[in-house]
């Protein structure tokens, strides 16, 4: 059995307590690509690669392959995972908290399965200065600002969304909009009754667009069937400014 505090064709796992995802890491060092510097993003890290479909495949195919004795060893090493990273210990300064402005679109109906569907909102006034000078701290004490909490909702809740399948969310200069990144995501997004669907929170530092003063939204549809009826929609979410 290999050293799995050591890196495997990518960044070292920064986190000894996340042996679970480094046997993944031994069969699938291509999950490695990414930069993981905290404990939240080493959390946050865990759930999004097991949402992705090769990894569920890949599962599949080790439950169908090894012995049950490793089969349960497998299973409890990576539902433990996603727990024994320790606790984030930055400190959250304060949240910004979004509408207002209101940040609301409609999905026509009709809208096919094949294509990506991209709803554009901009200029959105971040707030942020007003909220930094009503903290008591200052730019120096900022280290971060990073994704909380986000809603995708039907605004009367009066059309079920489980037509919805990928929903990714990307925060933009409103002076140069190829300059982006994603900071929520859902893929794929349940399919039940719901007319809110929660996203999860992204790993980037997006402080950078924040602190100018005004930044603009992507939100990306996929749809796993055609869009039905008009659905008048709403979207929320907070930031959360970290210390150091």
């Amino acid at each position: 059995m290999p050293d799995f505090t050591k890196k495997f064709k990518g960044p070292p796992l920064l986190h000894q307590g996340c042996y679970g995802v480094c046997l993944i890491a031994f069969y699938k060092p291509k999950y490695f690509s990414v930069q993981i510097h905290t404990d939240r993003e080493c959390r946050v890290w865990i759930g999004r690669i097991i949402l992705k479909s090769s990894f569920r495949a890949l599962l599949w195919h080790l439950m169908r392959t090894l012995s049950t004795g490793i089969k349960s060893a497998l299973i409890l090493a990576v539902l433990v995972s996603g727990w024994s990273c320790h606790n984030d210990k930055r400190p959250e300064l304060f949240k910004l908290t979004y509408p207002p402005p209101p940040i609301e679109f409609d999905i026509p109906p009709g809208l096919n399965t094949f294509d990506t569907h991209v709803y554009t909102i901009s200029p959105i006034s971040s707030q942020y200065a007003a909220h930094l000078n009503a903290s008591g701290y200052t730019e120096d004490d900022v280290a971060s600002i990073e994704a909380g909490d986000a809603y995708v909702t039907a605004r009367f809740g009066d059309v079920n969304l489980d037509y919805i399948r990928r929903i990714s969310v990307y925060i933009y200069d409103p002076f140069n909009p190829s300059d982006k990144t994603e900071f929520f995501y859902l893929d794929p997004v349940p399919y039940k009754n719901q007319t809110s669907i929660r996203l999860f929170p992204g790993i980037a530092d997006i402080r950078s667009y924040v602190e100018r003063g005004f930044f603009g939204l992507e939100l990306r549809f996929d749809f796993r069937e055609t869009t039905p009826v008009l659905a008048e929609m709403k979207f929320e979410f907070e930031l959360r400014v970290l210390g150091q």
